[in-house]
C-alpha cells in the first residue's frame, strides 16, 4: 500500500521522467500486481515508454493526477483487473491514460473522475470487459473512453451514467475500429466516431 503523499513529488522534467508518481516505472518488462495507491497528490502509477509493462489487480484511488499513466510511446503493455476511481483531483486528469501501441485494457472498473475515464491513442489494441461510469463531471470534450484508434476492438464493455458525453468515443483519424457486444445505459450519447473511417458497430445494447 502506497499512501499519503501530501505534495506532488518534485521532478525537473515531468514529461520525461516517472518520479512524479507513487510508483514510477522507467524500465522494460515490469509487472505491478496487487498494489493499492491512495491519498497521494501526484499520479498513482506511471510508466515512461513502457515495453511489456503490466499493472494487474491493483486499486488506485483519490490521487491528484491520473490513476495509471502510460505515456511517451511504448509497446505491448497492459492494464488488467484493476479498480480506478477518484483520480485527477488536482490536475483534472483522466483516470487512465495509455498512449502506446498494442495495448490491452481489460476487465477494469473505472468510475468517478472529473475528466475522461480512459484515454488511448493507440494501434492494434483491445479495450474489453471494462465497466466505465460517472466521469466527465468537470471537463468538456471527451467521453468514458476517448482517443484515436487504428485497427482496434472495443468489446464487451458496460458503460453507464456518462451524462451528455459519449460513452465510447473514437476521435479524428481513427481507422478500422469495431464496437462489439457493448452495453450502454443512461448515456445520452453512447457511441461517437469523429472524422473516422471503416468503423463497425455491431451487436451492442443501448438502454
Amino acid at each position: 500500500v502506497f499512501e499519503g503523499c501530501a505534495t506532488r513529488p518534485e521532478c525537473s522534467n515531468p514529461w520525461g521522467d516517472s518520479r512524479n508518481a507513487a510508483i514510477g516505472i522507467g524500465s522494460a518488462e515490469v509487472t505491478v500486481d496487487g498494489c493499492e495507491v491512495r491519498l497521494c497528490a501526484g499520479t498513482g502509477i506511471q510508466a515512461t515508454k513502457p515495453w511489456r509493462t503490466r499493472v494487474l489487480r491493483s486499486h488506485v484511488h483519490h490521487v491528484g493526477g491520473a490513476c495509471i499513466d502510460y505515456f511517451d510511446g511504448g509497446y505491448a503493455s497492459d492494464v488488467e483487473w484493476c479498480h480506478l476511481h477518484h483520480g485527477g483531483l488536482v490536475s483534472r486528469a483522466e483516470l487512465a491514460n495509455l498512449q502506446i501501441y498494442n495495448a490491452r485494457f481489460v476487465g477494469n472498473k473505472v468510475h468517478d473522475g472529473p475528466a475522461n475515464g480512459v484515454v488511448m491513442w493507440t494501434t492494434h489494441s483491445v479495450f474489453a470487459s471494462n465497466e466505465v461510469s460517472r466521469v466527465r463531471y468537470a471537463s468538456r470534450d471527451g467521453g468514458g473512453l476517448y482517443g484515436g484508434f487504428k485497427h482496434c476492438v472495443l468489446s464487451d464493455n458496460y458503460v453507464h451514467d456518462i451524462g451528455a458525453w459519449p460513452g465510447l468515443y473514437v476521435d479524428e483519424g481513427s481507422l478500422d475500429v469495431v464496437y462489439r457486444n457493448n452495453r450502454f445505459e443512461r448515456c445520452f450519447w453512447p457511441v461517437h466516431a469523429h472524422q473516422s473511417q471503416y468503423i463497425v458497430v455491431t451487436n451492442n445494447v443501448f438502454v
